[in-house]
């Protein structure tokens, strides 16, 4: 096993000559795979020579349901040697848990595991179930590093920033350069390197802040130990040609201002079992578990997109508002919005620039819209950001979109609400959804009539009150 592996506390079982046992969680997994190992260790202090039993592991979600499952039957596990701990070192897709389901797999960086062991000699046994946890101190760190004089770097230059501790002593440094590809594409290369011994992982993420204040999320990555030795080197996903044809937004006094966070372990804060319940069990298996489903979970490609979206990978043009941008993938924005698939298969200025101006909505809208975009799903609805929702589907021609808001609108319309949401469909020009807030409004006349609302619309609006009130007699 490679890489910093994670032990749980060590516990006993009663029920099998008082044989003590721990788990092993190796996250760099085995051999360079891109795979957690995951294993059952006994230790060697008490219990026979050797012990057959049979063990599930598997990941939790935070409510108790399993997101991965592997069952061990019929292993016999001797007091030491190779022998001593088994399991599988292809447990979980590293990618799948860090990056593609992070929020299922890691929900407040906690990552949920379940060991249940049981022997065959026996048809009902005590259970025991022990709650342990393990808390991995982590520091986080962030700094803007100013890179002048950018558009004049050559490709053999290199910048460097060092983050030193508290003692001065060098935890990290930095390096910056660009690297000339045969395409003609400048790609921008950053490195880490560190001889600290204490750091057991890494997360870094990089930023470009813009001139309106806000940030862009050039990439996100992951090391361990081994990687920081030996000076590990990533592309950002912002190129030297993006940033240059966006001076204005990018390069005030041509400097890259780059925001650098990064979140590292140094030990462990906290590791110790912390209750222990008895109690008799009918039935080893796990109450959430169906096997047949849980052996092999797929990924469904609304997750693939949505972490396509939410990591940066891939990016291949940028929605800038008046003050944030929002990285985003052509193929998405086209599927998504005939609108948006036009801009990129006709000769426009967003096609060259390779960012897309959006001065008409604001930064959450836009944020909601993308979402919608890439997972077929709308988060946390309230009536003003449906309304502003509405109009950006409508701009974009994204139909399903504007159909969920229409929707969530009508089922919320009500008096103090009404003469809002008519001036909004006749905007749009939507003549069912004009002629459902109409009727509303005639239905509750004489509760909406008497309203400052009502009086401060036909102000505003006469030609459209008039027109409201015209059906009640016409009797449409």
């Amino acid at each position: 096993m490679l890489g910093e592996n994670l032990y749980s506390p060590e516990f006993a079982v009663d029920s099998m000559e008082d044989s003590d046992w721990r788990l092993c969680l190796a996250p760099r997994g085995h051999l360079g795979s891109n795979c957690i190992s995951f294993f059952l260790e006994r230790m060697p202090r008490r219990g026979p020579e050797s012990i057959e039993v049979e063990f599930d592991l598997a990941f939790l979600a935070r409510d108790g349901s399993v997101l991965e499952l592997k069952q061990i039957e019929r292993s016999r596990f001797l007091s030491s040697g190779y022998d001593s701990y088994k399991g599988h070192y292809e447990f979980a897709n590293r990618d799948d848990v860090l990056k593609i389901r992070k929020e299922a797999f890691l929900p407040q960086d906690t990552l949920r595991t379940l060991c249940k062991i049981w022997r065959q000699d026996k048809k009902v046994m005590e259970s025991t179930q022990i709650f342990a946890r393990t808390i991995i101190n982590v520091e986080r760190r962030s700094f803007v590093w100013n890179i002048e004089k950018f558009s004049t770097l050559k490709p053999d230059q290199k910048t460097t920033s060092v983050m030193r501790s508290i003692s001065k002593e060098v935890l990290m440094t930095f390096g910056f350069s660009l690297n000339c590809e045969q395409c003609g594409e400048d790609k921008i290369i950053l490195s880490i390197e560190s001889s600290f011994n204490n750091i057991k992982c890494l997360t870094f993420e990089c930023f470009v802040l813009d001139a309106r204040g806000g940030q862009i999320n050039s990439g996100r990555f992951d090391f361990f130990p081994n990687d920081l030795t030996r000076a590990v080197s990533f592309p950002l996903l912002l190129t030297k040609r993006n940033l240059l044809n966006n001076k204005r937004l990018y390069l005030k006094n041509d400097v890259l201002l780059l925001n650098c966070e990064c979140a590292f372990s140094t030990r462990k804060d906290y590791d110790r079992i912390e209750r222990v319940n008895s109690g008799i069990m009918s039935s080893r298996q796990f109450q959430n578990v169906h096997p047949e489903k849980t052996q092999s979970i797929g990924v469904g490609l609304k997750e693939y997109l949505r972490s396509l979206y939410v990591n940066g990978i891939l990016c291949d043009t940028i929605l800038c508002t008046s003050t944030e941008t929002f990285p985003a993938h052509i193929v998405v924005l086209g599927a998504a919005s005939p609108v948006f698939r036009a801009m990129f298969t006709n000769d426009m200025k967003e096609k060259s620039k390779g960012c897309v101006e959006i001065s008409d909505l604001d930064a959450d809208t836009v944020r909601q819209m993308l979402h919608y975009m890439y997972t077929d799903a709308v988060e946390d609805l309230s009536w003003e950001n449906a309304l502003k929702l509405y109009t950006a589907a409508d701009k974009y021609e994204i139909k399903a979109l504007k159909k969920k808001c229409s929707v969530y609108l009508k089922e919320n319309l009500c008096q103090t609400k009404a003469c809002e949401f008519l001036v909004l469909a006749d905007m749009h020009q939507d003549k069912y959804l004009k002629r459902v807030v109409q009727n509303f409004i005639l239905e509750h006349d004489n509760e909406i009539f008497d309203m400052d609302v009502w009086k401060n619309f036909m102000d505003a609006n006469p030609k459209l009150a008039a027109e409201t009130m015209y059906r009640n007699w016409k009797k449409e």
